[in-house]
C-alpha cells in the first residue's frame, strides 16, 4: 500500500485544518450572497480528495496540491487586503500550513511483494501491465477498454430513460417516475453490480473491479459507493490518471481501494 513518511495522526490533524479553512471559505461566499456555492463545494471536495491521495504517496498529485494551496493562500491574503477583511488571514494561514505539510509528504519507499521479489531475483521482469498477487498473474485493462465499459453503461442508462419516457408519454406521474429511475440508475446500478457481479459494460469489455490488496476478492458495497462518488465528481479527469501509477489505478480506484483487472 502506497503511503508517505507523514504519520497518520499528523495527516488527520492537518486534514482537519484544511476542512476548517474550507468551512471558513464557504461562509465567506455565503456572506457575499451571489457567490457560486456549488463551485465552492466542488472545489472543497476536489482539494480534500487530492490532499488525501497526496498522503497516499502519489507524488505528482502532491505537487498539484502544493501549488493549489499556495495560490489559494495568496488569493485569500489579497482578498483580505482589498476588502479590509482580515478574517481572510485565518484562511490564508490554514492554507499555508496545509501547503507546507503537503511539501513534507515525501513518498515512503515500499518493498516488493514476495512474488515480485522472486521474479526480480530471477531477472524475470513482469510484462508491462502485469502483476502477481497471491501467486496468480493478473493484467490491467487499457484506458480505452475501461472508458468503453463506462460508455456502454452510460448508453444503457440513456436508453432506459428514453424508452421509459416514450412509454409514459403524457402519464400524470411521468416526472416522478423519471426522477426515481434516474436516481436508481445513478445510486444503484454501478455500485451494486460492481460489488455483487459486474455491470453490462464491464462484462462486455471483460474487466472486473476487485479489491486492491487481494484481486481475487470483490470490494465491499461502501467502497463501491465511495468509488462512484469520486468518479461522478471528477469524471474523465479521473480516468486519465491511470497511467500515473504502475497499478493503472484511477483516482476513484484509490477512493474505493480497488483495482481493475482483465478476466
Amino acid at each position: 500500500m502506497r503511503t508517505t513518511t507523514t504519520k497518520p495522526n499528523t495527516f488527520y490533524l492537518v486534514l482537519s485544518l484544511l476542512l476548517l479553512a474550507e468551512m471558513f471559505f464557504f461562509f465567506k461566499v455565503m456572506q457575499v450572497g451571489n457567490g457560486d456555492v456549488s463551485g465552492v463545494i466542488f472545489k472543497s471536495v476536489l482539494i480534500v480528495a487530492l490532499f488525501f491521495f497526496a498522503y497516499r504517496g502519489m507524488n505528482w498529485i502532491r505537487w498539484i496540491v502544493i501549488v493549489l494551496l499556495s495560490l489559494l493562500a495568496l488569493a485569500c491574503l489579497l482578498a483580505g487586503y482589498a476588502n479590509s477583511d482580515w478574517s481572510f488571514v485565518i484562511i490564508t494561514i490554514c492554507y499555508g500550513i496545509c501547503a507546507a505539510q503537503a511539501y513534507r509528504m515525501k513518498p515512503a519507499v515500499t518493498s516488493l511483494t514476495s512474488e515480485e521479489a522472486v521474479a526480480a531475483e530471477k531477472n524475470e521482469p513482469l510484462p508491462p501491465g502485469t502483476f502477481i498477487a497471491q501467486g496468480i498473474e493478473y493484467t490491467y485493462p487499457t484506458l480505452l477498454r475501461r472508458f468503453a465499459a463506462v460508455a456502454l453503461d452510460a448508453w444503457l442508462g440513456w436508453f432506459l430513460m428514453i424508452i421509459t419516457m416514450v412509454i409514459l408519454d403524457d402519464h400524470e406521474s411521468r416526472s416522478t417516475i423519471m426522477i426515481t429511475l434516474a436516481a436508481t440508475l445513478l445510486l444503484g446500478y454501478d455500485p451494486l453490480l460492481t460489488t455483487y457481479s459486474a455491470t453490462l459494460g464491464q462484462r462486455l469489455m471483460k474487466i472486473r473491479v476487485r479489491a486492491y490488496h487481494d484481486p481475487s476478492q470483490r470490494i465491499p458495497l461502501w467502497r463501491a459507493y465511495a468509488r462512484i462518488v469520486v468518479k461522478f465528481f471528477l469524471g474523465t479527469i479521473s480516468f486519465f490518471t491511470i497511467h500515473s501509477n504502475v497499478e493503472h489505478r484511477a483516482i476513484h480506484d484509490f477512493a474505493g481501494e480497488s483495482v481493475v483487472i482483465n478476466v
